[in-house]
């Protein structure tokens, strides 16, 4: 067996050259100050965006109860609109059907009048005597009002019968 041989070695007269990226009597990269700048840079900037998530958020809670609100509203007028819609076609039947009883007991008046009306013409002329001068032979109910009726007729033919004649006179067609 050899013995172990000792070699002297001056490591100043080794060529050497540092790795690529550390500075000179360094332990760190030489990027690292360039890298530990960006850190801070974008830590501050996600404390920048939590500030603005968070505003954002308040922002999105008051739109969010503005919502509620509305929506609230929203189903109280449905059911408000609901309601008087059924009130409406409850009033609308009704209606309809007090017209139709009105119309009933008015064709039964009418039937009624006529048929005593009927009944009570032969009595009068058959005992042969002349009418009352107290009453009347036919009662008419009320002259002021067919005159005013007649008036307002009068009125509204003349108005037609003028605006034809402007139609005429300007030729309009």
């Amino acid at each position: 067996m050899t013995a172990p041989a000792r070699v002297n070695v001056d490591p100043a007269k080794i060529p050497h050259k540092p790795p690529y990226g550390r500075a000179q009597g360094s332990h760190y990269p030489a990027g690292f100050d360039a890298l530990k700048a960006r850190i801070e840079q974008l830590q501050a900037e996600i404390t920048k965006l939590e500030t603005e998530k968070s505003a954002i958020q308040v922002i999105a809670a008051d739109y969010r109860a503005d919502f509620e609100r509305e929506r609230e509203r929203g189903d109280k007028l449905l059911t408000n609109t609901t309601a008087i819609a059924a009130v409406a076609t409850s009033a609308r039947v009704k209606a309809a059907r007090l017209e139709s009883e009105l119309t009933a007991r008015q064709s039964q008046f009418w039937m009624w009048l006529r048929a005593r009306q009927r009944a009570a013409a032969p009595q009068q002329f058959q005992s042969g005597a002349p009418p009352k001068l107290d009453e009347p032979i036919v009662q008419l109910q009320s002259i002021p009002a067919a005159a005013g009726r007649v008036r307002t007729f009068a009125w509204f033919a003349a108005l037609v019968i003028m605006i034809v004649v402007l139609v005429m006179m300007h030729g309009w067609k």
